[in-house]
């Protein structure tokens, strides 16, 4: 990293750092947040999940509102084929992780009637402005949408539903306002016209959660999520904690880690117990946003991120890059703007929905969103972050919280190009991340699952190392090393004659990470790292 970009990140004056930026700084040649790409239509097969990924895409999000019953485990499949197949292309074992997000309570419409469509035009309706349409529960109209009349499978909405109450269709591009409750109708006045298609989400501000937590369904992809070894498992619109412990105790030992989606106002007021019980937590800001006003909404992500960043723990935000299908340069800009302002906050991630599942430019949308991101990261003030996170630790710390702090502020203090970490659990790793090195971190695991899931946390490079143990504890941790340094020389993150920390444990079986080295990366390419067996004591 050049020297003013990194007195620009290392700075802890806001009003400096922003008199420091310059259009014309190169960005860090390494992403650290992850990016979350939703599987559908337009990517299921093999071919065009590996695109994804050669394009940066981290984690596949598999949404199971939108799966066919009938293949459920077509696209589980097909992302560790792709994940294969990428592996033997960069020659070496770099995860992608799998994501299922349950379907949950969600108020659903039926489908189109397909007979109104002309042959050859899209599966979809236009709702007037101005034109009134009844919403029904009515089951006789399940397959048979109309403009006129819309089956929503809700019954209780009928119940619920009072006269002037807003009612949104899809992710808000159709509102609707209550008129009357007449029989299974809800009548209501096309306030915000729009393109209505199959299966479109139903969002009524503040409605009670009166709709059980877990269905059937819900249950049975929780057994699918534990035969097809997911990594992730999203609870939707999470109100309180109750269903997230709920999700857990069905997925018991499995070690598959559960985030917990905020969309409303009573998941945001709960927000403290959903974080205490989550491994990580997902801000839907299209949903959020039609409970709050938008001048309210940045304020809700900074403090969603604010309280997950002090914990710990992953916090990823759904974006929208619309304007790569409508060519709206002005959209664009706002929409860049949203992902530059949540990185900067602090996210872990960014999550795509329609622009991958749906989109024919996925592929284009990932690449731009990794460059939108880098930028972003050139100007976060990684210092005062730093600072910040070191103030949650009080006396007494624990020894491996001392030990990630202090592997942080060595690589930070050096300017080391990386920091590599063995690890079994992964919980060093994320330590690391937890204090917001610039550097990227490189965590060498012999354990799978633990290399896909750290995709989830900001700035680690996970690696699945699948070579043989040595009878020589200190040779096997030196050759876990230099993998994992020939793998940063391969991504130009590492040249000869960097500098680099090391953290593992000191000896085998040691309990804890408990040793940090500063090596320097060999200019000879047979041995990565000169001398490294110097570094340990025989025991």
């Amino acid at each position: 990293m050049p020297k003013t970009d990194r007195e620009i990140c290392e700075s802890k004056e806001i009003l400096r750092q922003m008199c420091s930026l310059k259009v014309t700084s190169e960005p860090h040649p390494f992403r650290q947040p992850a990016i979350i790409g939703t599987l559908g239509p337009a990517c299921t097969d093999t071919s065009n999940i590996l695109l994804l990924i050669k394009a940066g895409m981290n984690v596949a999000r598999i949404n199971m509102a939108h799966i066919d019953p009938c293949n459920m485990r077509d696209p589980f499949r097909n992302v560790i084929e792709a994940n294969n197949q990428y592996i033997v292309m960069e020659d070496f074992d770099i995860p992608i992780s799998i994501m299922m997000d349950l379907k949950g309570p969600e108020i659903r419409t039926g489908k189109i009637d397909s007979n109104r469509i002309k042959k050859g035009s899209p599966q979809e309706l236009y709702l007037k402005h101005g034109s009134f349409v009844r919403l029904t529960v009515n089951k006789l109209f399940e397959n048979r949408c109309t403009e006129k009349i819309i089956y929503v499978n809700y019954i209780g909405l009928l119940e619920q539903a009072c006269d002037g109450d807003i009612i949104y269709l899809g992710d808000g591009q159709i509102k609707l306002v209550v008129d009357l409750i007449e029989n299974e109708n809800v009548v209501c006045f096309v306030e915000k016209a729009g393109k209505l298609k199959d299966n479109q989400k139903v969002h009524v501000p503040m409605l009670p959660a009166i709709i059980p937590a877990l269905s059937p369904f819900d249950e049975e992809c929780l057994k699918l999520a534990i035969e097809m070894d997911v990594d992730v498992v999203v609870v939707p619109s999470a109100r309180n904690s109750v269903v997230v412990k709920e999700i857990k105790n069905a997925l018991k030992e499995n070690k598959i880690l559960v985030f917990s989606k905020i969309s409303s106002c009573e998941g945001l007021e709960n927000i403290d117990e959903i974080l205490r019980i989550s491994d990580g937590i997902i801000i839907q800001k299209n949903d959020l946003s039609l409970e709050i006003s938008a001048e309210k909404m940045f304020i809700a992500q900074k403090q969603i991120i604010g309280k997950c960043n002090a914990a710990g723990k992953p916090v990823l935000c759904t974006a929208e890059f619309s304007s790569w299908f409508s060519g709206n340069v002005i959209v664009r800009r706002a929409e860049i703007n949203d992902v530059s302002n949540a990185i900067i906050d602090g996210a872990d991630g960014i999550i795509l929905i329609t622009e991958t599942a749906l989109g024919n430019e996925g592929v284009t949308v990932v690449s731009e969103l990794s460059r939108v991101i880098t930028e972003a990261e050139a100007v976060t003030m990684q210092k005062t972050f730093f600072c910040d996170l070191t103030k949650e630790l009080t006396p007494s710390v624990e020894p491996i919280n001392a030990i990630a702090l202090a592997a942080v502020q060595i690589a930070n203090k050096i300017q080391a190009s990386a920091i590599l970490t063995i690890t079994n659990s992964g919980r060093t790793a994320q330590l690391l991340s937890w204090f917001r090195p610039r550097r990227p971190i490189i965590a060498i695991t012999r354990v799978g699952r633990v290399a896909r899931q750290l995709n989830l946390w900001r700035a680690v490079l996970p690696l699945h190392y699948s070579g043989e143990p040595l009878d020589d504890w200190f040779q096997d941790v030196k050759s876990r090393f230099e993998y994992g340094i020939s793998y940063g020389k391969n991504r130009g993150i590492i040249e000869c004659g960097d500098l680099l920390v090391l953290v593992s444990g000191y000896r085998k079986k040691a309990g804890f990470t408990n040793c940090i080295r500063i090596v320097f990366a060999s200019f000879d390419q047979s041995r990565i790292v000169e001398n490294l067996s110097n570094y340990y004591e025989e025991p």
